[in-house]
C-alpha cells in the first residue's frame, strides 16, 4: 500500500478551502442576520418616536381642554351667583340699590376663545 503525498495535500487543500468557504459563509449571514435586526430595531425605534410625539400631543390638547372646562365651570358659578342675586333683589321688590351689575365681558371671551 502506497501511500501518495500528493492526493493528501490536495484533498487536505480542498478541506480547508471548503472549511473556508463554510465560514466565511456562516460569518456573511451572521453579519446579514444582525443587519437586518439594526434595519428592524431602527424602524421600531421611529415608530415608538412617532407614537410618542402623539401621546405628547394628545396629553397636552387633553390638558388645554380641561383646563378650559375648568376655566368655564368657573365662570358658569359666578354667572350663576349674579343670576341668583338678580333674582333675590326682583323676589324682594327691586328696592334699591340694585345688585351690582357685574361686567360680563371676562365670561363672554372665555366662551368664544378657542370654540
Amino acid at each position: 500500500m502506497n501511500f501518495d503525498f500528493s492526493q493528501f495535500g490536495e484533498s487536505l487543500t480542498a478541506l480547508i478551502v471548503a472549511l473556508t468557504g463554510l465560514l466565511a459563509g456562516s460569518a456573511k449571514l451572521r453579519s446579514d442576520k444582525q443587519a437586518a435586526q439594526g434595519d428592524r430595531f431602527k424602524q421600531l425605534e421611529e415608530k415608538v418616536d412617532k407614537i410618542g410625539a402623539k401621546l405628547d400631543a394628545e396629553r397636552a390638547a387633553r390638558r388645554r381642554s380641561e383646563d378650559r372646562a375648568h376655566r368655564l365651570s368657573l365662570g358658569l358659578a359666578s354667572a350663576l351667583s349674579r343670576l341668583e342675586d338678580i333674582y333675590d333683589w326682583i323676589r324682594t321688590g327691586m328696592r334699591p340699590p340694585p345688585p351690582d351689575t357685574h361686567d360680563l365681558s371676562d365670561l363672554r371671551k372665555l366662551i368664544e376663545s378657542d370654540s
